[in-house]
Formats: C-alpha cells, sequence, structure tokens
C-alpha cells in the first residue's frame, strides 16, 4: 500500500506521521523545533520516518502563507522559513514531491473530503483557536487565492470600536478580539486575575460571572459579522468550525448561528453549521495535495 509523510510544523513542536491510502495514520512522532535549523531537522526526520520505496510524496503543514509556486512568505514563530521555497528544497533533499500549505488550509482539505464537510461541493473551514485561520474548498479543490492569503480570516475586521492593535493585527481584526489568546487576555484585564487559557474564560461564562458571559456573547456576535461576510463572497454550502475554542462551543456557537441569521437575507439562510470531526484534520490534510 502506498504511503505519505505528513508534517504539522509548529513553532513549538513538529510532528510527523505515515499516512497510508486509507488515511491511516501510523507512526506519529513529536519533538521540539529547531529554530536555527529547522531545513535540516526536516530532513532528518523525513529521512528517519520514510521506508525507502513506499513513501510517494511529503505534505506539510505550517503557521504561514505560501504561494502557489511554494514559497512561504509569511509564518509565525518560524522566522528563518520565511521567504524559503520550502517545497523545491525538500524535492531536491528527497527527491520525492512535496507540498507545503498553510495549517488552515489543510484542515478545511480534510474536513472536506473526508469530516464533516463530506458530501458539500462548497465548504468553508474556520478555525478558531489560539489565533483564528481557515480555508474555502470548491469542488474539492482548495482555493488559495492569488498569494496565497485566502483562509488568512483572522485579520479580518470586525469592529471599528477597538483602537488597540493586538499583537500586530489591526485594530478590530477578529484575531485580536475572540481567538483564544486575545480572549485569555481580555478576560484577564475584565476579571483582575491572570487567566492561564482561554477556557477559563468559558468556565466562567457557564458560571454565569457577567465579564465572562459579556466576552463570550461578543465572541459569537464577532464570528458570526466575519461568517456572514464570507458567506456575501463565496456562499457556501456549510461552515465547519473547528480549533481548540470550540470545546467551549456550548457558549457562544448557538448564539454565533441566531447573530448569523439576522445579519443575512433570507436566501443564506440555508448555509449549513457543523463542528469538525476528525482528530488529526492537519496531518492528513496535508497530504491531500500530494496524493
Amino acid at each position: 500500500m502506498k504511503e505519505y509523510i505528513a508534517i504539522d510544523l509548529g513553532g513549538t513542536n513538529v510532528r510527523i506521521a505515515t499516512i497510508n491510502e486509507q488515511f491511516e495514520i501510523k507512526d506519529l512522532h513529536k519533538e521540539a523545533t529547531g529554530q536555527n535549523a529547522i531545513l535540516s531537522q526536516l530532513v532528518r526526520l523525513i529521512r528517519e520516518q520514510g521506508k525507502e520505496g513506499q513513501v510517494q510524496g511529503i505534505g506539510i503543514g505550517i503557521p504561514g502563507v505560501v504561494d502557489k509556486e511554494g514559497k512561504i512568505h509569511y509564518i509565525s514563530n518560524i522566522p528563518g522559513l520565511e521567504n524559503v521555497g520550502l517545497e523545491k528544497e525538500l524535492t531536491d533533499h528527497t527527491g520525492l514531491p512535496v507540498s507545503v500549505i498553510n495549517d488552515g488550509s489543510a484542515a478545511a482539505l480534510a474536513e472536506a473530503r473526508l469530516g464533516a464537510g463530506k458530501g458539500y461541493e462548497s465548504v468553508y473551514y474556520v478555525t478558531v483557536s489560539t489565533g483564528i485561520g481557515g480555508g474555502y474548498v470548491y469542488q474539492g479543490k482548495l482555493i488559495p487565492g492569488a498569494a496565497g492569503y485566502a483562509g488568512e480570516i483572522g485579520g479580518t475586521v470586525v469592529s471599528r470600536n477597538q483602537k488597540e492593535s493586538f499583537r500586530g493585527l489591526y485594530p478590530g481584526a477578529i484575531e485580536g478580539i475572540s481567538a483564544g489568546d486575545a480572549l485569555t487576555e481580555r478576560g484577564s484585564r475584565l476579571c483582575g486575575r491572570t487567566l492561564a487559557h482561554a477556557g477559563e474564560v468559558f468556565d466562567a461564562a457557564r458560571k454565569g460571572e457577567g465579564w465572562a458571559v459579556s466576552l463570550t456573547g461578543q465572541m459569537a456576535q464577532d464570528l458570526a459579522v466575519m461568517l456572514a461576510g464570507i458567506s456575501f463572497a463565496v456562499n457556501p454550502d456549510i461552515f465547519v468550525l473547528g480549533g481548540g475554542c470550540m470545546k467551549g462551543a456550548d457558549c457562544f456557537y448557538d448564539k454565533m448561528k441566531a447573530y448569523y441569521l439576522e445579519m443575512t437575507p433570507e436566501g443564506l439562510h440555508g448555509t449549513g453549521f457543523a463542528r469538525a470531526e476528525l482528530e488529526e484534520p492537519g496531518l492528513l490534510g496535508a497530504v491531500i495535495p500530494v496524493l
């Protein structure tokens, strides 16, 4: 059976696994990302992972923007890879076909083909985690945009009331308001104590603490603004939402859908909403372009 190597490259860890034609994952390994010699690290991991003659291709998902030629224009937390043609570099080192795509786009491909979006012609995947991102899949193909920025929806401005920038984002960008890290920072200011993660915001909302109820209510409305804008632009059959913040979906998900219906005309009310189904969408989706 043909096998492929999938890599999930993050700023903290790099994960690598072997995936076969049936999308079965095996031999999953993780190690710390080497900031200074990342290319050498990837080549070593690929050689250690692959069985000569069996591996047909390599798929890599990264937290950044990749153009049509496989060149990285922006990557968070791994500046040494900016402006690197990673696809060509790894193909030259391994002799195998290599695909490098945004990690949100990889998850979008997997959910559209194998998960909650399976069977739909037009799927928009949104990840709400420490950041916000996603990808648009139409007729089974990822739509990357002219320069690879399609799906970088965390920069979508949803509020004109925010005056401060969050980590370089334009004031009012949804990632700076409603992503996990932003919720944690804003919640800490509102409650007067240091929160460790967004889960504490959701826990407080479940307990009825006013600051947290208000914050998650705003999150629901802001996400709806973003989703309505996407619907007006590409009118997907279904939105699939994933990411770590979906563990707190009971605090915002139904409100978000209600706001969406208020903001859109009847013709868009048939848009589906579903929660992501796959445990490893990033790894699975990374290899789809090289199948």
